[in-house]
């Protein structure tokens, strides 16, 4: 979980540690999975016939290695592209 502290340093909660980072790593952190997005959204395209060839013969665990990737650095990249431009989530206190 990533949350903004009021000095523009990024607070990482992960097993237990904190870890901070400033707002320029961030930014340098979301431009290269933006570019590692865009990167495999081309070479998917681009091997298109290959992967759906594949497909075809019954390598289907193939393609669901190739969605789960994709996800996991588009999510990363979506994630990161929010904080940001400073877009929260409303937290409702029950």
């Amino acid at each position: 979980m990533i949350y903004q502290l009021y000095y523009k340093t990024y607070c990482y909660l992960t097993k237990g540690e904190v870890t901070y980072m400033s707002q320029t790593n961030v930014i340098i952190q979301t431009i290269i999975l933006g570019c590692l997005s865009a990167i495999l959204i081309f070479l998917f395209y681009y091997f298109e016939a290959p992967i759906v060839d594949w497909a075809k013969q019954g390598d289907w665990y193939f393609t669901i290695i190739i969605a789960f990737i994709f996800s996991f650095v588009h999510g990363l990249f979506v994630s990161h592209f929010w904080d940001v431009l400073g877009v929260k989530a409303k937290l409702i206190k029950e």
